[in-house]
């Protein structure tokens, strides 16, 4: 028919069909959750100092500290306590000041989240020096944050990746994940 209505002739009458709501009618009410993955080098990466507390290995402020990068021949980290639990959001340029690498986009995407637009998000850090199936296969989120990749605290039943998409998924208006990725996180 035209205009969306069937024509139909109940006893001599045309009715017009019964059209369901429209549940994408309110904007937002159909928008999915979503999952940042960074580009390479994007993601920070730390170890537990000596003292206790955590040293940034990446970005690197010491050549100890690119060396505890390194990975060996078969490209496994040569320490096995290095862990990722942020993305970049901005850095030091020297000798300009800060440089903006995700911070607006981490605004803007906060932003959507504030007004409900979606109802969550997460930017997913990874251990970018890897291997893709080293970052798909492990990724062991502990309860203080920290993320394993590699080392014996990486071995998990559930990636952390697809724990994420499953998490964000689950509490989507969508039931659905947008998957945003810049650059190396593409390939991830």
């Amino acid at each position: 028919g035209k205009g969306g209505y069937v024509n139909f002739t109940a006893y001599g009458t045309d009715i017009p069909p019964v059209l369901p709501p429209d549940p994408c009618a309110a904007p937002g009410s159909c928008v999915s959750n979503v999952v940042f993955l960074p580009g390479l080098a994007a993601s920070r990466l730390y170890r537990p100092d000596n003292n206790g507390g955590t040293d940034q290995l990446w970005e690197p402020n010491t050549d100890s500290d690119t060396q505890d990068l390194f990975l060996t021949a078969d490209g496994k980290s040569v320490r096995n306590d290095v862990y990722t639990k942020d993305v970049i959001d901005e850095k030091n340029v020297l000798p300009v000041g800060q440089g903006n690498i995700y911070k607006s986009f981490i605004a803007q995407i906060d932003g959507l989240k504030t007004a409900g637009t979606i109802a969550d998000w997460e930017a997913a850090p990874y251990d970018w020096r890897l291997s893709l199936d080293d970052i798909l296969n492990s990724g062991n989120q502990l309860s203080d944050g920290r993320l394993y990749y590699s080392g014996s605290l990486a071995a998990t039943s559930s990636p952390y990746l697809i724990q994420e998409l499953r998490r964000l998924a689950k509490g989507s208006k969508t039931n659905k994940v947008t998957i945003v990725a810049h650059s190396n996180g593409g390939l991830v």
